[in-house]
């Protein structure tokens, strides 16, 4: 019993691993995407407001 039970652990693993790195390479790229949006926002409220200035 521990036997099947050491080889089912064991071949579950690498999928935890795999998963585990796609999900850190995910969050990377949600944090580049966040960064952008928030510089964007602050592009666009600039340029409103100056434009309202302006008129």
């Amino acid at each position: 019993m521990k036997t099947v039970t050491s080889i089912v652990y064991t071949s579950f693993l690498p999928q935890i691993n795999i998963l585990t790195k796609f999900h850190k390479d995910w969050m990377k790229t949600i944090n580049i995407v966040t960064k952008f949006h928030k510089d964007w926002m602050k592009t666009v409220t600039s340029t409103v407001y100056t434009n309202k200035l302006l008129t």
